[in-house]
């Protein structure tokens, strides 16, 4: 599958699971990109079994040599899921890793020398300290549910995997949910897939997860979740538009970010504003087609669908 097509697939889940919610107030998003101040990711590597790789720029999952010795490397990310309450229902979950065309492993390239990089995303079951852990001490992985990922379809490609099934686990069993592993489903020389990490200097590059989801119905709606966008809040007209958008913004916010995204998850506008705005976008350069309005505050988001005739 290659890069448009898992981004396209990933959009129309989103889209599907917005009509389905039809708007309501129960459905919230979350959205967590960290930075090296907040980030918890590395990789470990097997060459160096009691080394600890937290300062790296980049997560390398490969099995490669170095000055002809044979190495593995698996990569661990993990996300504060604390803003999603016990009992929620997880309706989407996807996991945004962006290539570093800039890594020095395999020249910032994902490598299929000798045989396919297919990966097998695991749910983490045992803590984790992403200053402290090495090959030795690793934390240990579920197999249940794990994700197996198609080969990269180019050198370059970013990846989006639908993860859904292992946040809810993460959610139903936060004591023993510690992130993700991601590994090559065969772990033979040359082969590589090399994505930037939350150290990574340009901050696109970074793990991203979002996450639609519903509440509990017994859940305190005053809780940590008091802040969180809903929307009807926002209203966009007209829609299907031909090349401007006005969207009125009745939230309370002190500012909102507006980001515009393509069928390939591609972002073709972003910008930042105050509440009480009518704001408006010129769509143009866009070509005709559906897009996401993404409206974010901090941790919390909404998308509506858009329609450019």
């Amino acid at each position: 599958m290659n890069k448009y097509l898992i981004h396209f697939v990933s959009i129309f889940i989103l889209f599907s699971s917005i009509i389905k919610s039809g708007y309501s107030q129960q459905s919230f998003y979350y959205s967590s990109q960290p930075s090296s101040v907040d980030g918890k990711d590395t990789f470990v590597r097997d060459l160096n079994p009691d080394f600890n790789y937290s300062y790296s720029q980049d997560n390398t999952i490969l099995a490669w040599t170095y000055s002809g010795a044979p190495m593995i490397t698996r990569v661990l990310i993990d996300f504060d899921l604390a803003a999603i309450p016990p009992g929620s229902t997880i309706l989407n979950a996807h996991l945004f890793l962006y290539n570093n065309p800039n890594a020095a492993s395999t020249s910032g390239q994902h490598m299929q020398l000798s045989g396919s990089n297919e990966l097998v995303v695991s749910r983490i079951n045992s803590a984790w300290d992403d200053q402290l852990v090495t090959w030795n001490n690793q934390p240990s992985i579920s197999t249940n549910n794990q994700i197996q990922t198609p080969a990269s379809s180019s050198a370059y490609q970013d990846y989006v995997f639908d993860v859904s099934t292992l946040v809810q686990e993460m959610v139903d069993n936060p004591t023993n949910s510690h992130g993700f592993m991601l590994a090559l489903q065969t772990e033979i020389l040359y082969r590589s897939v090399i994505f930037g990490s939350s150290e990574c200097v340009d901050p696109n590059n970074r793990p991203k997860l979002e996450i639609e989801f519903l509440r509990p119905t017994n859940s305190d709606p005053l809780s940590s979740l008091e802040n969180q966008l809903s929307a009807d809040q926002f209203n966009i007209y007209p829609n299907p538009a031909s090349d401007i958008i006005y969207i009125e913004n009745n939230s309370s916010t002190n500012q909102i970010k507006i980001s515009i995204l393509d069928v390939q998850g591609k972002e073709v506008f972003n910008n930042s504003y105050n509440s009480g705005e009518i704001i408006t976008v010129n769509m143009a350069n866009l070509n005709k087609g559906i897009y996401l309005v993404k409206v974010e505050n901090g941790n919390s988001l909404i998308f509506k669908k858009v329609i450019k005739n």
